[in-house]
């Protein structure tokens, strides 16, 4: 015979009147039971002849007059030998919930068939108490329907009703609209619903739009993918826990290795402060990734022109090619113009955009008239801007400046040079806390560092400075305007939970506008493993920074020459890497090897090449300017060959025949002009060129942008 388990719950609850499917007597057979000494009683549940077997779970709810029904767990070796199932094992209160509703579990176990026809369970009573029970359960055969049994006594019973249980909860989040729906018994007295998830920092309220003894529903804009939560039921006697809901999952997106963007609206806009952001969104009832990118928007001339940096762009993507935007969106949020004395009336700068609970935080820089620079945020329920800049609600202060770091180490002269936040989820304490990396000009030389503040608890209006990175300072680095930090672990393998034996890097970008491009480019600083990335200790970071491309190995010829302003990515474990290169931001993916990083190539070939065509024979790109749609291939041919060299789309369709011909030995350069063979040019997107020669093929990816 098998061995079956079963549940009981013990709860202060009135059950509507449904039919009988459940008969709950003393082991008598009568409802009522009378004693004056404390006594070991015997409750017998049996389904009835239409159920014929007992229900996976139930709950025994119970009414005392000052008395706690306990329930004994048998020995072990007086169970499971029947056909009857018994109670060989008691949970107590597993939450603050359970406390509340006097929830306890009961194991049962048979030795006959899987399905019981009976229960028995032994309750030791006081001689005072008096009291009553019931037995509810979901209807097996309808998840919508409750079971309840006849209400059995002892002691001539009291008065009172039961408080409201919930035996099934089901959730809908296929939309940002959260749609909650309660099952149980009484639950017309509940006076409110919300959701608890670590995550979510603070409860989240859901709005009743029906209620019923057996039914309740509710619903709220939660546009987050939701982490596990318990949906909470709130009672005149308290809250009781209804049960969990599961994570919503997330489809990840199909991304090229690389990709661009470029403001449509200006072209010439310079966009070397942006934020680079993941925020999955549900399409088509499915959550999927979807990339953000918040700018500023600048006008261009060779370098930034500051006076035009009041307002930032935003455009987001699925794929990193196909960008979508409004007029709104271009025109995100503003400098506060309208108020003289505001900290951010001049210019804003640098964002940095954080999900902290069901909203997002955007932190940026602002200037102030006097030209002090303070760096505060501001607040939205969804990260799309369609609607005017209202839709960021901009806190009236600043959250940090010079006046609020430790020991005073960033310079307190006028104006205060006090910018480009990056924040994150504070890898000790993910869920309630925020780490910010800034740079400001030190009181102790006339170069610049990067600092950091921790928030309070739940409050990212309030920060903890903990002063600044040594390693970063002009006397390691030798540069005197140090900006745009951003930092990231270096490992695929890295997890909050795991932070001591993660290595982080903290990049920056070089900011003196008189140094040529091969050195105003990407730098970054290498904490040693097994320290906190707070942790500012100087023999604990390379004592030099690292040049990312003398890291990497490029030259000036490489994609990545004089990139700025850069940010790294993490997408379920694939990351991606983004900088500004002077007139698009360019999106690449990063490869690893366990602890080490690198950039993939633009123009890589994803053809293979036959076993028997020459070594020498390859197809490359030899130059690519995706927003101009002038792209140089090279051809290396090992002897005179037929050679033919075409572009198709993604649907596979040819666009352009650009040669067909036998070429001599050595290497051709051939330039496509983003037109298709009728001259027209062609969209953005991504293309392929795919060389056919000595009886093998190799293909390069071609990304456009317009």
């Amino acid at each position: 015979m098998r061995r079956v388990c079963w549940l009981l719950a013990f709860a202060l609850l009135l059950v509507p009147g449904l039919a009988h499917a459940l008969q709950l007597h003393w082991s008598s057979g009568a409802d009522t039971l009378t004693f004056t000494e404390a006594t070991r009683a015997i409750l017998v549940l049996r389904a009835d002849s239409a159920e014929v077997t007992l229900p996976p779970e139930w709950r025994l709810l119970w009414v005392g007059d000052s008395t706690e029904v306990e329930v004994v767990a048998l020995d072990s070796l007086e169970v499971c030998e029947g056909d009857t199932a018994q109670v060989y094992g008691v949970d107590g209160p597993t939450t603050p919930e359970d406390s509340t509703a006097h929830r306890v579990t009961a194991h049962f176990c048979s030795g006959g068939s899987s399905s019981a026809e009976q229960a028995t369970f032994v309750l030791d009573l006081p001689a005072w108490g008096r009291g009553k029970c019931k037995v509810v359960a979901l209807d097996p055969a309808d998840s919508t329907a409750v079971l309840e049994s006849n209400e059995v006594t002892f002691n001539g019973g009291v008065d009172g009703s039961y408080v409201p249980t919930v035996l099934r909860v089901t959730s809908d989040h296929s939309t940002t609209t959260l749609r909650v729906e309660a099952i149980g018994a009484n639950l017309a007295g509940i006076q409110a619903v919300s959701i608890s998830a670590p995550e979510l920092q603070t409860d989240v309220p859901l709005t009743m739009e029906s209620s019923s003894p057996s039914s309740v529903v509710a619903s709220a804009t939660i546009s987050i993918p939701l982490p596990n939560s318990r949906v909470l039921i709130e009672t005149p006697q308290g809250v009781v826990s209804s049960g969990e809901i599961p994570a919503d999952v997330v489809e990840s997106a199909e991304v090229p290795d690389e990709a661009y963007y470029r403001d449509p609206a200006y072209p010439d806009a310079y966009p070397k402060d942006f934020a680079f952001i993941n925020a999955p969104t549900p399409v088509d009832g499915v959550w999927r990734n979807e990339f953000h990118i918040f700018y500023i928007r600048s006008w261009r001339d060779g370098r930034p022109d500051s006076t035009n940096e009041v307002a930032f762009g935003h455009a987001w993507s699925r794929d990193l090619i196909n960008w979508s935007y409004t007029a709104n969106s271009l025109d995100a949020f503003h400098a506060n113009t309208d108020t003289l004395t505001a900290w951010d009336h001049r210019h804003v700068w640098a964002p940095s955009i954080v999900q902290f609970g069901t909203k997002f935080l955007m932190f940026y820089t602002g200037v102030a008239e006097n030209g002090d620079q303070t760096i505060g945020y501001a607040v939205a329920d969804s990260i799309y801007t369609t609607s005017p800049s209202s839709a960021w609600s901009r806190r009236s202060t600043s959250s940090h400046s010079p006046p609020l770091t430790d020991n005073h180490w960033v310079s307190q002269n006028h104006p205060w040079q006090f910018r480009d936040p990056y924040v994150m989820p504070d890898p000790q304490n993910p869920t309630s806390r925020l780490l910010m990396f800034y740079t400001a000009k030190t009181a102790t030389d006339s170069g610049y560092a990067v600092g950091v503040a921790r928030s309070f608890a739940n409050d990212p209006a309030h920060w903890t400075d903990l002063s600044y990175y040594p390693t970063t300072n002009y006397a390691h680095t030798f540069i005197k305007r140090l900006e745009s930090p951003h930092v990231f672990p270096d490992s695929i393998n890295w997890a909050p939970s795991r932070d001591l034996f993660a290595t982080w890097r903290i990049m920056f970008t070089m900011g003196d506008w008189d140094f040529p491009d091969s050195t105003r480019i990407v730098f970054f600083d290498s904490k040693v493993t097994g320290t906190d990335v707070t942790d500012r200790t100087e023999s604990h970071w390379s004592t030099t920074p690292t040049n990312l491309y003398d890291y990497l190995h490029l030259t000036s010829a490489s994609p990545e020459y004089g990139h700025q302003g850069s940010e790294m990515l993490n997408i379920g474990g694939s990351y991606f890497w983004a900088g500004f290169d002077g007139a698009d931001i360019r999106f690449r993916r990063v490869g690893w090897d366990g602890n080490q990083f690198w950039l993939t190539n633009v123009g890589q070939i994803v053809g293979v090449q036959g076993q028997d065509s020459p070594r020498a024979l390859r197809l490359s790109l030899a130059g690519l300017t995706p927003s101009h749609g002038a792209t140089r291939f090279r051809i290396d041919t090992p002897a005179r060959m037929r050679t033919s060299l075409m572009v198709y789309d993604v649907m596979g369709r040819r666009v352009r025949t650009l040669i067909d011909r036998e070429m001599a030995p050595g290497s051709t350069d051939v330039t496509w002009d983003g037109r298709d063979q009728s001259g027209s040019a062609v969209g953005t997107g991504m293309y392929f060129a795919r060389m056919v020669a000595a009886g093998t093929s190799q293909v390069v990816r071609v990304p456009l942008v317009r």
